[in-house]
């Protein structure tokens, strides 16, 4: 077992059919890897920022050198503007600009489980773009 802290920084935006919403946030992860080996990664990971958090389970396939297809199942927590549980099952590519620094781009759908709003049950279709710097 290995654990690596991540702190990042992440834009998004989505929709349901209701309505549109955007934001972004800053926050950690620490995962801890379970399996590794050169071209296939998988862990438990714990996110949290400003008024998020989150529990996933990340796999990893490399595709080439410094690029990965992953996806990181999870449940988690917002709160704010309105208060949400939800599942996200994303499916994103993670792109290394050097030792330590990575370009994420991914697209999820977020299933409200409980939605303040009143959207419970909603489902959003996400987009991201966010970078990562591991120490």
């Amino acid at each position: 077992l290995r654990c690596v802290l991540d702190f990042g920084m992440v834009a998004y935006g989505g929709y349901t059919d209701r309505q549109y919403a955007g934001g972004g946030g800053l926050g950690a992860t620490i995962r801890v890897r379970i399996f590794e080996r050169d071209s296939f990664r998988l862990a438990f990971d714990m996110s949290g920022g400003w008024l998020w958090g989150e529990l996933g389970f990340p796999v990893a396939v490399r595709l080439v050198n410094g690029v990965w297809l992953y996806s990181a199942p999870s449940f988690g927590a917002m709160a704010g503007f309105d208060d949400i549980l939800f599942v996200r099952p994303p499916v994103g590519l993670s792109v290394a600009l050097g030792r330590d620094w990575s370009l994420l781009a991914e697209l999820s759908p977020q299933i409200a489980l409980f939605d303040g709003n009143g959207d419970t049950g909603a489902i959003w279709l996400r987009g991201s773009l966010g970078t990562t710097y591991r120490f």
